[in-house]
């Protein structure tokens, strides 16, 4: 299986529309950019992260955070392009899998992100592949 840098990956504009708040997100789209997410990296720029796009599939959707060496907060974001769950703050070296529901999209960005710019349940989402 080959790994892909974030430097390989497509790059996304996500950007949240009540908050005007924006995240430029590496976008994981294959099964071996899911699976090395963002392991290894050992800081975040304030408005970067990883958008991972996933097939339908029943839930939960399990994020590993066992291999990561930074705090994230992790956004589940539904077909209807709307947040559906936020995990918070998830620390670096957990050895449960975060859980979340069913989505096809999940954003990892920076701890505290979602704090800061006030994302709420139901906040829409909006994305451009750069």
């Amino acid at each position: 299986m080959t790994y892909h840098s974030p430097a390989s990956l497509k790059s996304v504009h996500v950007s949240f529309l009540r908050t005007r708040s924006w995240i430029e997100a590496h976008f994981a789209d294959t099964e071996a950019a899911r699976i090395q997410g963002l392991h290894g990296r050992t800081s975040l720029a304030p408005n970067e992260g990883l958008l991972f796009h996933f097939p339908p599939q029943p839930p939960p959707i399990a994020m590993t955070m066992e291999k990561m060496l930074i705090p994230l907060d992790i956004i589940f974001i539904g077909d209807d392009m709307t947040i559906k769950h936020v995990a918070r703050r998830v620390l670096p070296g957990r050895k449960r899998p975060v859980l979340g529901p069913a989505v096809p999209w999940v954003l990892e960005v920076p701890h505290d992100f979602a704090r800061r710019h006030r994302l709420v349940l139901g906040d829409r989402a909006e994305l451009v592949v750069r």
